[in-house]
C-alpha cells in the first residue's frame, strides 16, 4: 500500500479511493487533484504536457503525497487503454474518473478556424471523454466525473 499523510482535520471523503484525473498538470485538473488529494484518494494523474505535469507531481510530492502519474495522450483510444489498464493493474481498481482534459483553440473567429483546429479542439474535449468512459465500462463500479 501507499504511503499517504493526510492533513490533520480532513473529513477524509475520499480515503482510500483510487482517482483518475486526466488535465492534471494545471487549471481545473490540477485544482480537482488537490482537493481528492485533500480529502484522502489514491491519485493518478495523467496529462499529455511533461514539463507541467512533473511540476505538479513534484510540488504535491512536497506536501508528502504519494502520486502516480502518466504522461499520456487522451486523444488516442490506444493510450486511454494503456492508462486504464496500469492503473488497474497497480492500484487494483479504479473508484472516480475525472475528465480534466481540455483544450481552446488557438483561432479567435468561429468562421476563421480550420477545420484541423476543430478536430483536434472536439477529439481532447470530447472523443477523449468517450474513450475514457469507454475503457472503464469493463471495470465495475467507476464514477466517471
Amino acid at each position: 500500500m501507499e504511503r499517504q499523510i493526510i492533513p490533520s482535520g480532513s473529513n477524509l471523503k475520499l480515503r482510500g479511493k483510487v482517482a483518475l484525473v486526466t488535465g492534471a498538470a494545471k487549471g481545473i485538473g490540477r485544482a480537482v487533484t488537490e482537493v481528492f488529494l485533500e480529502e484522502g484518494a489514491v491519485m493518478v494523474l495523467v496529462d499529455i504536457d511533461k514539463r507541467s505535469l512533473n511540476k505538479t507531481v513534484m510540488e504535491l510530492n512536497q506536501k508528502s503525497y504519494d502520486i502516480d502519474f502518466m504522461i499520456s495522450d487522451v486523444t488516442s483510444s490506444e493510450k486511454v487503454d494503456e492508462v486504464i489498464t496500469r492503473t488497474v493493474r497497480k492500484k487494483g481498481a479504479i473508484d472516480i474518473l475525472f475528465n480534466g482534459a481540455g483544450v481552446l483553440g488557438e483561432t479567435p473567429g468561429f468562421f476563421e478556424t480550420a477545420p484541423e483546429e476543430w478536430e483536434h479542439v472536439f477529439s481532447v474535449n470530447a472523443a477523449s471523454i468517450i474513450f475514457k468512459k469507454l475503457a472503464c465500462i469493463c471495470v465495475k463500479g467507476v464514477k466517471v466525473v
